[in-house]
């Protein structure tokens, strides 16, 4: 990311996914650290996203923790559509948990979806984790949501991915916005 957007709109994160293969390749901990050292990145700058799966693998939880205490924020990605173990949850102790997209879709369609979003909103308190719904799309689901607690939500009907040209205008655009409502 541009250091003038990071300078500019403080709080902005940089989220990217970790997969198992990145765990058991090499340490990870090494190569983001002089990934940060080299680009002069603040490690709160950056979320890290772990799926349920990736959470099980063994040497996961040990080096999650080291990036969490130089600053990353951990996030448990998809959550929901995996093998849940949650002694693993309560020990890895994770900053976000981001409902999954299939669960979302099912808001005002499906009570069992709807079921499973409050349960991981719940889950969310209990662990002091935020939880953020993804791939957002209508005004019910967002309405869902918002009534049950979940005040940070991201999906098309907020935004499309876009390219970083346009991204600094967005930012601006809808700055005050996003302070108020946090659900980009």
């Amino acid at each position: 990311m541009p250091p003038w957007i990071c300078r500019r709109y403080d709080g902005l994160r940089v989220a990217f996914n970790l997969s198992p293969r990145q765990f058991t390749q090499g340490n990870v901990v090494d190569f983001l650290s002089r990934t940060m050292s080299a680009t002069g990145a603040n490690p709160s700058m950056l979320e890290l996203e772990i799926t349920e799966s990736t959470l099980a693998a063994p040497c996961t939880g040990v080096e999650l923790k080291m990036l969490a205490t130089r600053g990353a924020i951990i996030a448990i990605d998809d959550f929901g559509t995996g093998y849940s173990n949650l002694s693993s949850l309560k020990s890895l102790g994770p900053d976000r948990l981001k409902i999954d997209k299939s669960l979302v879709s099912g808001i005002g369609a499906s009570v069992q979806d709807e079921a499973l979003v409050l349960a991981v909103l719940a889950l969310g308190v209990a662990f002091g984790a935020q939880v953020i719904a993804e791939g957002v799309e209508t005004i019910e689901q967002r309405d869902f949501l918002s009534e049950n607690g979940c005040c940070d939500m991201q999906g098309f009907l907020f935004a499309r991915p876009m390219p970083i040209e346009q991204l600094h205008a967005y930012l601006r655009r809808n700055q005050r916005h996003m302070n108020e409502n946090k659900a980009v």
